[in-house]
């Protein structure tokens, strides 16, 4: 075993060391915020343009068969078709805001010896010894036995940040910093152990 492959295993130790135990969940209701903001904004665009195609069809058609066409007005129509927007869109913020915190919540990380699991969660074990940053060729059987993953970080430094420990041969474990105590840290600890797996994965070719 060359010096170097020596090195980066026990630099790796010493990282897979410092995440042994618990890592704390805290309450948090930025996620859940800016997801029902997001999701609110979808539906709202949707049935903003819903609306509108109808309206112009609506219009058009009155005008084809010579319907009188006095009593309604650009503005007027506008103006009822904001209000509605307005009040679907402000009800579904605050339907999504309360679903989204009432099944968002995050349960806490656990890791023993190289095993990383997520607590009461079945399936979730990830080797941190075979977790890297890109996927190398295995097939499935060994993949699942060995527990392989790849940290893939999205959306990094966004308002929603999050990391996936992901495993193409079952569902990703889902990591969002904002809902752990040192979730940052954390995130930090497995990108700096799928960066030294990366390289002991370059010397055995």
């Amino acid at each position: 075993m060359s010096e170097s492959r020596v090195e980066l295993i026990a630099q790796r130790d010493a990282l897979i060391e410092q995440l042994q135990g618990e890592w704390g969940t805290k309450r948090s209701f930025v996620v859940p915020l800016y997801d029902a903001l997001a999701l609110t904004k979808l539906i709202t665009l949707g049935m903003g343009g819903v609306m509108i195609a109808t309206a112009a069809i609506a219009i058009v058609a009155n005008l084809v068969l010579g319907n009188d066409m006095s009593r309604v007005t650009i503005p007027s129509l506008l103006l009822i078709m904001a209000g509605s927007i307005a009040g679907v869109g402000s009800a579904a913020f605050v339907l999504f805001f309360i679903a989204f915190v009432g099944s968002g919540q995050f349960k806490p990380i656990r890791v023993e010896y190289t095993i990383l699991c997520v607590s009461g969660q079945k399936l979730s074990e990830v080797s941190l010894c075979h977790l890297t940053h890109y996927w190398t060729p295995h097939d499935e059987e060994s993949d699942r036995a060995d527990r392989r993953a790849c940290l893939r970080p999205m959306w990094v430094g966004h308002w929603r940040e999050r990391w996936d420990l992901d495993r193409y041969w079952l569902y990703p474990v889902r990591i969002r910093p904002c809902g752990y105590e040192k979730g940052h840290q954390l995130v930090e600890l497995l990108d700096q152990i799928a960066s030294v797996n990366d390289e002991l994965a370059k010397l055995e070719l």
